[in-house]
């Protein structure tokens, strides 16, 4: 603790406006833009590398969170004073930190697909100072942040040593059966922690949440490699559309979605396994459509 009360202490508006960036740019929201940008405009094995690297550090993450059932530190430390404005990113438990993880996966899944060892060091820069932002703000302790950024790594590797060897033959119905069971696997204990253990069901919420996108996103790989295959490939222009058009349909769907379903836990991994699907398969899919209608009338 003696390190959040060092770090309270020194707080002033200037490093509350850095720290409070750098968190910003830890969360999901911002992650999952990144993965979109990659898997729609840029490099399309990029954008699959990026988000099974962070689904798979996701459901790490959520695991040993509902594992553990350890307290944010100002839960267990009346004297540390969370800055209220990052008290909105900190639900959950504390151990371990999900914006290092999410951050983490971001470094490894490009780091592994551009091999240059200053992309390495500018990337675990981001991430080191992701988790050194969510000490700043007293949301976790040094522990949390450690946690999430060094079990991000194998999980990481996982992903992509399952992305190399994706064409090998039965690997990908096998690699599909193993992640369709994680997920459910991750949700049904998450389920039992809320029966057996009490956790209150906003907390296990993420743990759907993840589940679900996870479930979403192995579902709109195997619709793109079965039936879509779209092209990443368009002119600046419309590259830009696709871009801004795809965020706001996405954020469109996800909050319509959430006042059609609800918030109770399967509506919550319903939820984001639509918003995921469609941001993944049913959105590029249609997107491709346009294009060729474009030029077939030009």
């Amino acid at each position: 603790m003696d390190v959040l009360y060092f770090l309270q202490n020194i707080r002033n508006p200037v490093l509350d406006a850095i720290f409070l960036a750098f968190t910003r740019l830890g969360e999901e929201t911002v992650v999952l833009v990144v993965v979109l940008l990659f898997y729609w405009c840029l490099d399309k094995r990029m954008g699959l590398r990026l988000g099974l690297c962070y689904f798979a550090g996701g459901w790490l993450n959520q695991l040993l969170k509902l594992a553990f059932l350890v307290p944010r530190p100002f839960l267990l430390d009346s004297r540390l004073q969370p800055h209220e404005a990052a008290l909105d990113s900190a639900t959950g438990y504390s151990f371990p930190s999900g914006h290092s993880s999410g951050a983490a996966s971001l470094a490894m899944g490009m780091g592994l697909g551009y091999r240059r060892l200053w992309v390495w060091i500018a990337l675990w820069a981001y991430a080191l100072l992701v988790g050194l932002s969510r000490l700043y703000l007293g949301v976790h302790t040094p522990l949390d942040v450690v946690a999430g950024l060094a079990l991000t790594v194998p999980m990481t590797l996982l992903a992509n040593y399952m992305l190399e060897t994706l064409e090998k033959p039965g690997r990908a119905r096998l690699y599909a059966a193993v992640g369709v069971l994680a997920a459910l696997g991750l949700m049904g204990f998450a389920w039992l922690r809320t029966l057996i253990s009490a956790v209150p069901q906003e907390q296990a919420a993420d743990a759907f949440k993840t589940g679900g996108a996870a479930l979403g996103f192995l579902f709109a790989v195997w619709l793109d490699r079965r039936f879509i295959h779209f092209d990443t490939h368009a002119h600046g222009l419309q590259q830009a559309i696709k871009l801004l058009l795809g965020a706001a349909l996405t954020l469109a769907v996800k909050e319509g979605l959430k006042g059609l379903l609800g918030t109770s836990l399967p509506m919550q991994a319903l939820r984001y396994f639509l918003v995921v699907a469609f941001a993944a398969a049913a959105y590029p899919a249609l997107f491709q459509r346009w294009l060729h209608g474009r030029k077939e009338h030009a």
